[in-house]
């Protein structure tokens, strides 16, 4: 299952030429995050670069290199194109782009809320791809958490959310606030400065009547308070499917009971809390695939809003699609 991934020539020229040691008896792990990258990058995705002139070029001077060598076996399966030509909106949500350029990396991540590394952030980004050593997170009732800020460490950019919860519409709104509003809070980017954030909230048992138009009018107040930039809500009332996750461009949170583990500042129920790495994990990839497959059936069945109330605005109804999905 590949990755779409896009790497400017000048990005593969320093990945290749600055291969760090690979010193069994270090601490370092750089070799280790380097190669997981060359894995990605050169076998498992699905690789566009911005000018395969210039990889021509580099092969002839560099015949000695042989992941560029072996870049230019692949050369005809090589799509190209240059940076400025993504439509942000419509492109794959999990890409990842691989530039030169450190400054324009940060620029095009507040924009459009998508993984842009640079050769100088490559390791830094690799616990969101590869994986985290602190997941999972024990929740217990007398344990050390009493919110959702060890979510600050999962903070990462993302356009997108899904939040599927079957109990998550059944609280009460007093709850709201130190649970999914606190969850949107620690994970949403901190900019979003030319796309707007698509949240979709899948909550129902299809046996409880809730007050839907009511939980979207408090929860679309309180996450517009949040942050500056347009968030798309939706909402939808019936039950996809049994396991409660988070679903981001890059990451699958998950806990086994619901995503209400705090009242009042004190945990309520003992669970984990688990953070999924699923762009470098061939097997979380499937359970993510199998898990948006179950969502797209649900907005196939449903339509547009579900059967209760009008859960968006009348003139997106049956037109707004989480990217997720697409």
């Amino acid at each position: 299952m590949k990755i779409s991934c896009f790497c400017e020539i000048e990005f593969l020229k320093r990945f290749t030429n600055n291969i760090p040691d690979a010193n069994p008896y270090s601490s370092n792990n750089d070799f280790d995050i380097w190669r997981n990258f060359k894995k990605l990058i050169f076998e498992n995705s699905r690789l566009t670069i911005d000018n395969k002139n210039k990889l021509t070029e580099w092969v002839n001077d560099n015949r000695e290199n042989k992941l560029a060598v072996f870049l230019f076996k692949k050369i005809v399966e090589i799509k190209e194109m240059l940076i400025d030509e993504f439509d942000f909106e419509t492109i794959n949500p999990h890409t990842i782009f691989f530039l030169a350029d450190n400054k324009k990396c940060k620029k095009l991540e507040e924009d459009y809320g998508m993984l842009f590394i640079s050769n100088e952030t490559q390791n830094e980004n690799s616990r969101i791809i590869f994986g985290f050593e602190q997941s999972p997170i024990p929740i217990t009732k007398n344990g050390k958490y009493s919110n959702y800020s060890f979510l600050n460490t999962f903070h990462h950019p993302c356009n997108a959310m899904i939040i599927n919860d079957s109990y998550l519409l059944k609280e009460k709104d007093d709850t709201y606030n130190e649970n999914l509003i606190a969850i949107l809070d620690f994970l949403l980017p901190d900019n979003l400065k030319k796309d707007k954030f698509q949240l979709l909230i899948l909550s129902g048992d299809n046996k409880t009547n809730i007050d839907v138009n009511s939980r979207y009018l408090f929860i679309k107040r309180e996450i517009n308070k949040l942050r500056t930039y347009p968030i798309e809500l939706k909402i939808e009332t019936k039950e996809a499917h049994h396991n409660r996750d988070i679903l981001t461009n890059y990451l699958r949170i998950s806990v086994g009971h619901k995503f209400t583990l705090f009242i009042k500042q004190k945990a309520t129920i003992n669970d984990d809390l688990t953070v999924h790495s699923f762009i470098g994990n061939q097997s979380e990839m499937e359970v993510v695939n199998d898990r948006k497959n179950d969502y797209r059936k649900l907005e196939k069945d449903t339509n547009n809003i579900g059967s209760q109330v009008v859960v968006i605005p009348k003139e997106q109804a049956g037109k707004v699609t989480n990217r997720l999905l697409k």
